[in-house]
Formats: structure tokens, C-alpha cells, sequence
């Protein structure tokens, strides 16, 4: 790819948490496998990918549909405390990424960017996932679908795959979505962001490989070998 002379950059970049920056979903998965044999259910990896990228809320929904004679509040409640078990150590930075964020963040000002996490979690493993991965210092806004949208109302949920956190980062952050980059790993989540009108970059990861990523800008497998400065023209760019 080569990527026509251009001096316009974006001026936001917005992460996904899980499955983006910290390979977590093998755990949530195992939580929900272990929730569901509990109440006399089961999981397979495909089920599960139907979820990734869902809001634990919107993935309870889904696989409750499964049990019999259990409601969606007892798989939820045996689920979170599994999950809450899952020792740090196993949670582990997706390293090419998190490396991208942090030179982004060491050239914010020569850049004048901004750089923020929304992700569909609560707002406290959110903050505990940023800080087990140390770059909590370097966010300009984190945002949480679950507990930071309360001034939206839509009757099928404001988390992904709803545009608004990615709508609320940018009026925080003041840029408009012409100038704003999201990167993601799921369907779900590249939904929210093209339905927000940014610039979607995807990096799909085991579970969602064989999510539909039609619908987006630019999809790669790792940002190891993307230089910056082309990187933040993307939405601005004419390839040749």
C-alpha cells in the first residue's frame, strides 16, 4: 500500500478495550462455558463468537436463550464471579497495539492528537484492564458503554453496536467524526464506529476472524509495520 502525499492527519484515535488492547476474550469465554455447564448447558467457540464485541448485558440476552428453567440474571451473576476468578497474569497486552498507542502517545503534541478508550465494559474492569496494561496515564477520555452514556436513550440499548460512545467521545474531545479514527476488533464494534462516521481500522483476533468486516475502512492484522504519520492520514488518503 502507498498512500498518496497528504498533510492533513486525524486528530482523534479511539481504542476498543478487550480483544483490541488485552486478550481477554479466552477468559470471558471460558466464564461463560463454565456459567453455562453450571446450569446445564454448554458452549462452543462458534456460539460464543456470535457475542464478541456484545456488552456483557447484550451477550447474556444471547446465550440465556440456551438454558431451561434459568433466567439471564443467574447465568450473568455465576458468569461475573467466574470471571472476577481470572488471575492477571493470564491477561495479557495485545503488544503490537498497545506499542502503537504508546507512540502515538509520546508524539501527541508533534501530531496534535488525542487518544482515548471506549469500550462496551463496565467502567471498573475497564479502568483495571487500562491500568494492568499501564497506559491509563496516556488516555485524553475512556468511556465505558455500560456506565457513561446515560444522557442517550434508544429502546435496543445505547451500547456497541450503537454508535453513541464513539458520538460521546468526540463532543468531549471536540473533533468531528471526519477526523477520528476508531480501531476495534469486532463486527459489533466496527458497526459502532462506521455508524458514527469515523474512520474504522480493524484488527480482527481469534474469535472474531470470521466476523463480517465489510462494512469497514481498513482491516489489517497487526499495526507493527504501519507508520504513524500514514497511519493518521488514512482518513484523508487516495491509495496508489
Amino acid at each position: 500500500m502507498t498512500i498518496s502525499s497528504i498533510s492533513t492527519f486525524a486528530r482523534a484515535i479511539l481504542f476498543d478495550c478487550d480483544g483490541t488492547l488485552i486478550n481477554t476474550e479466552h477468559a470471558h469465554f471460558l466464564s461463560w462455558e463454565y456459567a453455562l455447564k453450571q446450569l446445564g448447558s454448554s458452549l462452543t467457540i462458534d456460539e460464543y463468537a456470535t457475542c464478541v464485541g456484545r456488552s456483557e448485558d447484550s451477550s447474556g440476552d444471547i446465550l440465556s436463550k440456551k438454558l431451561v428453567g434459568f433466567t439471564k440474571e443467574d447465568l450473568l451473576r455465576i458468569k461475573r464471579e467466574h470471571f472476577l476468578k481470572t488471575p492477571s497474569s493470564s491477561l495479557t497486552p495485545i503488544t503490537d497495539t498497545v506499542n502503537f498507542l504508546k507512540n502515538l502517545a509520546e508524539n501527541r503534541d508533534k501530531w496534535g492528537i488525542k487518544i482515548g478508550v471506549c469500550s462496551g465494559a463496565p467502567r471498573n474492569r475497564l479502568l483495571s484492564h487500562l491500568k494492568l496494561l499501564e497506559i491509563d496515564h496516556l488516555l485524553d477520555i475512556v468511556l465505558s458503554g455500560c456506565d457513561d452514556l446515560d444522557e442517550y436513550s434508544d429502546p435496543e440499548g445505547v451500547n456497541k453496536p450503537k454508535p453513541y460512545i464513539y458520538q460521546h467521545a468526540m463532543k468531549i474531545l471536540e473533533v468531528t467524526p471526519e477526523e477520528t479514527i476508531v480501531i476495534e476488533d469486532s463486527d459489533v464494534g466496527a458497526l459502532a464506529g462506521v455508524s458514527a462516521g469515523c474512520f474504522t481500522v480493524v484488527i480482527p483476533q481469534e474469535f472474531s476472524k470470521n466476523h463480517n468486516f465489510s462494512n469497514i475502512h481498513f482491516q489489517t492484522d497487526s499495526l507493527a509495520k504501519i507508520d504513524i504519520e500514514d497511519f493518521l492520514r488514512l482518513p484523508f488518503a487516495k491509495y496508489v
